[in-house]
């Protein structure tokens, strides 16, 4: 414990991202996946390497699937973009600034965008994306494990992002959302489905291993599919709803062999995964009004959901943690108040950096690529949470996780499919 985290030390002393971490590197305990004790932060650094990598092959198996649609455009010869190419495959896309009836040979300003390159940007964004999440999910754990307040640390996260994107508004240093009442009333069922989803998941945490708090939310599409359906009268095809069958059977075993199981933390998480759907339909019911607005982007409604769930959590947390919880770790634990209180606010720097850079992946590709990678990003959380707190499990357990995280890849890709199907 005495030692630093070399690799935590070397990203905070190179990358502006990790100010905040810069103190902490040189405390007693190390802070990240209780550092230097359980696991080192190079196997995080590998993670987001293999984020890195899933990224691109992602991005690369998208790109394949989209080649049919590339030639029709290049065939159509759609105005302003042409596609250059070397013996008959996409290399670059090539956009120009002429108008209507103008040659685009010398016209206006041109730049080509390679898949190499963006590639490259995309690996980048998973790798952030996988690397924060990770780290997150060990320090929300770690957080819990000695000061079970989920209520107020689920508050401080959502306070240290709201905090983040005013600031950012405020210097300049992003554009400012277009805020009026009706868009105010708008996001409060969204908001309030965010909040409920957020607020479970960190009470499942403080009740049950990680592992299988994300075995039942990878359960999270079967109620995406049921809410669709009901509120939004969305059908699929039976390919889809059959895909659901080994996601649902994969988190029912993993939930009878859980060594760690309790009834109030598989059902919470079970009521976070009816909350984000839930947040999910709502946006599309009360938000199509707003989706054309170039102020709102994805991050700046991040921001602005955070701000408003903030305030709708703040009375809420202190009725359930009957006040502000004083900075006393359990008595078992050899955490000092200071660390504690570094955990705490790690955690919430943690939790917007991973959503902010999820936005930014997202923003590259299509929903299903993303979908599929934030498939592959829970089972490099599980993987990490076993490794981190050497979390036990049977083997039947095991197999339960396998099936359900296979069906959940199973689902995305009959979706993809059944997308591309004509109407």
């Amino acid at each position: 414990r005495s030692r630093p985290c070399t690799s935590l030390a070397l990203a905070a002393s190179s990358c502006e991202i990790f100010f905040p971490l810069r103190s902490l590197v040189t405390t007693r305990e190390c802070l990240v996946c209780v550092c230097c004790v359980r696991v080192c932060l190079g196997d995080l650094f590998e993670m987001a390497a293999l984020g890195f990598v899933i990224g691109g092959v992602l991005l690369v198996n998208e790109g394949r699937s989209k080649s049919r649609r590339v030639s029709i455009l290049s065939e159509k010869g759609t105005k302003g973009v042409g596609f250059r190419s070397v013996r008959g495959r996409v290399v670059g896309i090539q956009c120009s600034a002429a108008g209507s009836g103008q040659s685009s040979a010398g016209q206006g300003s041109q730049r080509i965008v390679t898949p190499l390159g963006r590639t490259l940007k995309v690996g980048f964004y998973f790798g952030l994306w996988y690397f924060f999440n990770v780290v997150f999910n060990v320090l929300n754990k770690s957080t819990l494990n000695v000061w079970s307040y989920p209520w107020t640390l689920s508050l401080v996260q959502l306070g240290g992002g709201s905090l983040y994107c005013a600031l950012l508004w405020i210097l300049g240093l992003r554009q400012k959302p277009n805020v009026s009442w009706g868009l105010l009333r708008a996001m409060i069922l969204p908001v309030l489905g965010h909040l409920g989803g957020h607020v479970l998941t960190c009470v499942s945490f403080s009740m049950v291993a990680i592992s299988f708090s994300h075995v039942v939310k990878s359960a999270e599409p079967a109620f995406g599919a049921a809410a669709a359906a009901l509120a939004l009268r969305e059908f699929y095809p039976w390919t889809v709803y059959a895909s659901l069958i080994p996601i649902i059977s994969g988190v029912a075993l993993a939930a009878v062999t859980e060594l760690t199981f309790t009834w109030a933390g598989f059902i919470t998480a079970l009521l976070s995964n009816v909350a984000f759907a839930a947040r999910n339909v709502f946006s599309k019911i009360t938000m199509k009004n707003y989706k054309d607005d170039p102020t709102l982007g994805s991050r700046n409604m991040y921001g602005l959901i955070s701000i408003v769930a903030f305030l709708l959590e703040l009375p809420m947390a202190l009725i359930a943690d009957r006040g502000i919880p004083k900075l006393i770790p359990a008595t078992s634990s050899a955490v000092s108040p200071n660390t504690l209180l570094l955990y705490i606010l790690s955690s919430a720097i943690m939790y917007h950096l991973y959503n902010e850079s999820s936005y930014m992946a997202l923003g590259q590709v299509s929903p299903v690529t993303f979908s599929v990678g934030n498939t592959v990003k829970r089972v490099i959380i599980i993987v990490a949470s076993i490794l981190v707190f050497k979390t036990k499990f049977l083997p039947l357990n095991a197999f339960g996780m396998i099936i359900a995280l296979l069906g959940t890849f199973l689902y995305s890709w009959t979706k993809e499919r059944a997308s591309r199907k004509p109407a």
